[in-house]
């Protein structure tokens, strides 16, 4: 039973890592209908939306799961950064349409940002955490590491963004600060988000096992 939790705890940490997903059905409903979908609170911004919805689903789901395994993994609390890293960007996308300064809060639009882009190598130790109950943990993280490479280049330009010289003419194609978004966005997360359901599958499986299941029966004594 308790593996069938751990399973929808982790299905449900996925969330925030498909939002590209839901990105694209809403413009697809939004095309249907002739007119730009207006989402309530969020308007027209759908990728706040996205990441305040999916991100809470996400961030509630990872506080079950380590709430379940804490007694059992050593290093559980190896997923807390998960854990913060989710509730600030589901914090975040929700004040976005405040019309508040911002810029002078804890919690502005970069900090969303580089929660964002933090979630792979949180992903990274929350993997590294239960790696010992789980036979290919190790695989999770290594591929958590290499989405991590879009990570750190997204933060370096969050944190030295690029100077243009006074009166130097901006190109019009996409820089490579939005091409790194994008890729990392519809390609990195939902990597890591199959990664999520990979091991929820892989409780589930665990559970259904004869072997495991007689496991758990008490002991007789002679």
């Amino acid at each position: 039973m308790t593996t069938d939790k751990k399973s929808l705890a982790l299905a449900a940490t996925s969330a925030i890592f498909f939002s590209v997903f839901g990105m694209f059905v809403l413009v697809f409903v939004g095309g249907i209908s002739g007119s730009r979908l207006e989402i309530p609170w969020f308007g027209s911004n759908y990728l706040a939306a996205l990441q305040g919805v999916l991100g809470l689903i996400s961030a509630c789901g990872c506080i079950f799961f380590l709430s379940l395994t804490k007694n059992q993994s050593r290093l559980w609390y190896f997923g807390i950064p998960l854990c913060i890293t989710l509730a600030v960007t589901t914090l975040s996308s929700f004040l976005s349409p405040l019309p508040l300064n911002l810029d002078s809060m804890l919690l502005n639009q970069n900090t969303g940002q580089a929660a964002l882009f933090l979630l792979a190598p949180c992903s990274a130790l929350f993997f590294y955490s239960e790696k010992r109950t789980n036979d290919g943990g190790m695989g999770l993280v290594i591929i958590s590491l290499v989405v991590c490479i879009l990570s750190a280049l997204l933060l370096y330009g969050l944190i030295f963004p690029q100077q243009y010289a006074p009166g130097s003419k901006i190109g019009a194609g996409p820089t490579a600060s939005e091409l790194y978004f994008w890729v990392y966005y519809m390609l990195g997360l939902p990597i890591i988000g199959a990664l999520f359901l990979s091991r929820a599958f892989g409780f589930h499986h665990q559970d259904s096992e004869p072997g495991n299941l007689s496991a758990q029966k008490p002991t007789e004594t002679p």
